[in-house]
């Protein structure tokens, strides 16, 4: 096994003999640890986890990372705290699916509404909803 884990990898023994490997990374200024189910101790997997890490990395530096995509599983606070379901739906799809008569009793105010989703929906229709920030709007 190596000697010197790779930054951001650690490996934790259990009472029971068994290892488990874990990866550690920030994001949104939170410490996120979590483990790779079903990998055993080797120098492979602990490369995997390596490169794993850096791949996460990545994606939060690019924006693009999903909890859920990674740790799909997670019971751990961090994940519960950050979502681990993150909405797909973007603003656009919201705004379609809402019926503007019903939410407006007068035709004056559902038109205006619609006018206003109409804008909302060229600004910010590509955004996911999950996404959405108040500098965005």
């Amino acid at each position: 096994m190596v000697d010197k884990l790779p930054t951001g990898i650690k490996v934790r023994k259990h009472k029971s003999g068994h290892a488990s490997i874990y990866i550690t990374f920030t994001l949104r200024g939170m410490h996120c640890r979590e483990c790779i189910r079903g990998l055993q101790v080797t120098n492979n997997n602990i490369k995997y986890a390596e490169r794993l890490r850096a791949e996460i990395l990545n994606r939060i530096a690019t924006q693009q990372f999903e909890y859920s995509d990674y740790f799909p599983n997670s019971r751990t606070r961090t994940a519960r705290q950050l979502g681990s379901y993150k909405c797909k739906l973007t603003v656009a799809e919201l705004l379609d699916s809402i019926e503007w008569d019903d939410i407006a009793p007068k035709q004056t105010t559902a038109y205006t509404y619609k006018r206003d989703a109409k804008y909302a929906r060229s600004a910010l229709g590509h955004i996911r909803v999950s996404d959405l920030t108040a500098v965005n709007i």
